[in-house]
C-alpha cells in the first residue's frame, strides 16, 4: 500500500468528510446505535481513501475535446416557401 497517496492531496471536501465521519462515528458509539456508526465509518473511508459517491473524481465534467482554434465554414441552404 502506498501511504503517500493517503496523506497527500487533502482538499476542503476531503477534510470535511473526515471531520463529519469522526463526529458521526463518535455519536454512534456514544449512543450505541449501529446506523450512525456505519454512516460515520463510510464518511471516514471516503475521506481516507479519497473517494466519493462516484469513485475518485468520477463526478467531474470531462474536458472538452473541441479545439477552440479550429474554425469551420458553415454552409447555409436557403429554403423557399411556395
Amino acid at each position: 500500500m502506498n501511504w503517500s497517496l493517503l496523506i497527500s492531496n487533502w482538499n476542503l471536501m476531503r477534510v470535511v468528510r473526515f471531520i463529519i465521519g469522526i463526529i458521526i462515528l463518535i455519536e454512534g458509539i456514544n449512543s450505541r446505535q449501529w446506523i450512525p456508526g456505519i454512516v460515520g465509518g463510510i464518511f471516514l473511508i471516503q475521506a481516507i481513501l479519497n473517494v466519493g459517491c462516484c469513485g475518485s473524481e468520477g463526478c467531474n465534467v470531462p474536458e472538452s475535446k473541441v479545439d477552440p482554434d479550429k474554425t469551420e465554414t458553415v454552409r447555409y441552404e436557403e429554403v423557399k416557401v411556395k
